[in-house]
């Protein structure tokens, strides 16, 4: 593919994977996904895309905050169960934990320093 007087025209040196059709996409979940009537019935009536309400658009930031107009997809958010918070809760706690007696070891080691250090000393030191 040239152009001009000899020089090729820029062709991107990478390829892009081919998405598999397989996959799931769990985590998302496609909005822009009305039916050709159900947009015309919305529009008509003056609803929103997002929540069927009267009064602002889908791109309406008081009422949507997270979307934008190039907003296609939303995360989810996961529920977390009793059982994985009282982890989380019991990790968190273990990991405080683990930082004071860290600290107080780490004193006691430099007082144990200090006092070698001081107990070796010459009188004219």
């Amino acid at each position: 593919m040239t152009r001009g007087k000899g020089r090729s025209a820029h062709r991107p040196y990478y390829s892009t994977p081919a998405k598999d059709p397989n996959t799931m996409d769990v985590d998302r979940i496609n909005i822009s996904c009305l039916s050709p009537d159900e947009r015309q019935k919305r529009m008509r009536e003056g609803l929103c895309f997002l929540c069927e309400k009267k009064g602002h658009i889908a791109n309406d930031r008081q009422f949507h905050p997270q979307s934008g107009s190039f907003t296609r997809a939303r995360m989810i958010q996961p529920r977390l169960d009793t059982d994985t918070i009282t982890w989380i809760k019991k990790m968190r706690e273990d990991l405080a934990q683990k930082k004071e007696t860290s600290k107080e070891e780490t004193r006691e080691e430099q007082i144990a320093y200090v006092r070698n250090v001081f107990n070796n000393m010459t009188d004219e030191e």
